[in-house]
């Protein structure tokens, strides 16, 4: 007697999905005239920003970092300029500081410091087979906490600045400006400081 029709009133959940996706999407716009794009189509070093504002974000939160959490991150350097991996450093510091054990893998020397409490477990592969060893910045002779000068100085930073301010014309010659001198001239003596720390104290173990 005729045909039967059927009716699916079944949701399509992945069209959902892919809704709520589009509707919850963070875009951001790098300047107040430019689009907003969203977070995912964005450089892997804005990407890496972002990750480091949320994280600083974090520690303004106290009453969420005394939840149960154990942070792992591998390689948070990645894409960051180096005065930025000094600071995700500070972020991380800050972080475990305030209840969360964190732990990161790293292959950058910024992410180490000897004048912060840390625990620096250091792998190395020869012939196929893999040997470590642990160093506990607490443990480490003061004089070798060379570090500690350079981030209170700030006197490899200052290379982010602006080129015009590095130099500056005196007559007919172009000469760095007192601050500049100043801060190389600091930054030549954490230099020869570091070089002969490393001589007396190779006992670190993080030759």
């Amino acid at each position: 007697m005729g045909s039967h029709a059927k009716i699916d009133l079944k949701p399509d959940t992945q069209a959902i999905e892919e809704w709520l996706a589009q509707q919850l999407a963070i875009s951001l716009a790098t300047d107040p005239n430019s689009i907003p794009v969203p977070l995912k189509s964005m450089g892997d070093g804005w990407q890496s920003m972002i990750r480091l504002a949320a994280l600083e974000a974090l520690t303004e939160y106290p009453d969420l970092v005394r939840e149960r959490v154990v942070l792992l991150l591998e390689e948070p350097e990645t894409h960051l300029h180096p005065h930025l991996r000094r600071k995700i450093r500070r972020v991380l510091g800050e972080l475990a500081a305030k209840g969360w054990p964190v732990v990161y893998t790293t292959h950058s020397s910024e992410l180490v410091a000897f004048d912060e409490d840390q625990v620096i477990n250091r792998m190395v592969r020869t012939n196929g087979s893999v040997a470590s060893k642990n160093v506990h910045t607490d443990g480490i002779n003061p004089d070798a906490k060379v570090q500690s000068k350079l981030d209170k100085t700030g006197a490899h930073d200052f290379l982010f600045g602006t080129a015009a301010d590095l130099l500056r014309r005196k007559g007919r010659q172009l000469r760095h400006p007192p601050r500049v001198r100043q801060e190389k001239s600091r930054l030549r003596r954490a230099v020869g400081q570091y070089n002969t720390v490393r001589r007396r104290h190779r006992h670190t173990g993080l030759r």
